[in-house]
């Protein structure tokens, strides 16, 4: 993954159960990819083939290089570690808090769950102050809920 601080200034954003979540576009057509690609695999092999370099370290890490089920070993037989608890891959409403500007943070709320930890809550009421407060700060906006929602939930 990019560093929060050099993420890009391309930022899709929507509205997902009454959350607003910004995400950057490439991040966000990344993680749609990722969550694609977890889906529609039937075998370590297949994700593996279908993820990149870093996302491959990603799972070897949380393996072990030694353990890491063989390519023909089924994803149903052998879970993507954190993929159903929602650990893994990275959920954007989280790493708002990383990224998105003070000025923008100010407009929401750092909220705090027992089981996925903190994140940034901003309302959707007040999307068009996020909008501007991000613009302000630079970035370009736009709304795009069907890739956002891929983003998250796929």
């Amino acid at each position: 993954m990019t560093d929060p601080q050099q993420t890009s200034t391309d930022i899709v954003y929507g509205d997902l159960g009454g959350a607003l979540v910004l995400v950057p576009r490439d991040r966000a057509e990344e993680l749609a990819t990722v969550r694609r690609a977890v889906q529609e695999s039937m075998t370590w092999g297949e994700l593996l083939s279908r993820l990149s370099d870093e996302r491959r370290a990603q799972i070897a890490e949380a393996y072990g290089e030694d353990e890491q089920p063989a390519d023909d070993a089924t994803l149903a037989d052998e879970p993507v570690p954190g993929w159903d608890d929602g650990d893994w891959p990275e959920a954007p409403i989280q790493a708002m808090l990383d990224w998105v500007p003070a000025e923008a943070q100010a407009l929401g709320e750092e909220v705090s769950t027992r089981l996925s930890g903190e994140h940034l809550g901003l309302e959707p009421a007040r999307t068009d102050e996020v909008v501007a407060a991000m613009e302000a700060a630079g970035y370009t906006m736009r709304r795009d809920d069907a890739l956002v929602e891929r983003a998250v939930w796929s």
